[in-house]
């Protein structure tokens, strides 16, 4: 299958490639896979508490090499974004700005899927922090 420019950049040269410990309270963890095909990504957003801006980004990604540039593509996206703005990101975008071919626009809903997981599991961290900090006030 014929790859695009982009695809063909991202698969050969990946941004943000690697993990941040997990358990961290300023790091958000989404790992998905694409169910018939074999696909997994996972990827981390290290976020400012103070500004709600993603300071790192990594990821790993098994599959082809469109998930993969998809998982990079994203990482690399997200870095400097706000949350809110990071949501805004959209699997149909991230197909376009790759050329991905219909075939492969699912491997854009698994990177779309795992930003908006790892933006979930920051936040219920960050909710569980302040509902803790708020129990102890009290």
């Amino acid at each position: 299958m014929v790859q695009s420019s982009q695809v063909n950049d991202y698969f050969r040269h990946p941004r943000h490639v690697g993990s941040i410990p997990a358990d961290a309270a300023d790091v958000g963890t989404g790992r998905v896979e694409s169910p018939g095909h074999g696909d997994v990504a996972r990827l981390q957003v290290r976020v400012e508490e103070a500004t709600g801006v993603i300071q790192e980004a990594r990821f790993k990604a098994y599959g082809c090499s469109f998930a993969i540039a998809s998982a990079s593509f994203v990482a690399d996206q997200v870095m400097g974004r706000t949350l809110v703005s990071a949501l805004t990101i959209t699997a149909d975008e991230i197909g376009e700005k790759l050329s991905l071919p219909a075939t492969k626009q699912y491997c854009a809903q698994l990177a779309y899927d795992a930003i908006r997981a790892a933006i979930a599991d920051y936040e219920t961290k960050r909710d569980a922090k302040a509902h803790l900090t708020t129990e102890d006030e009290r």
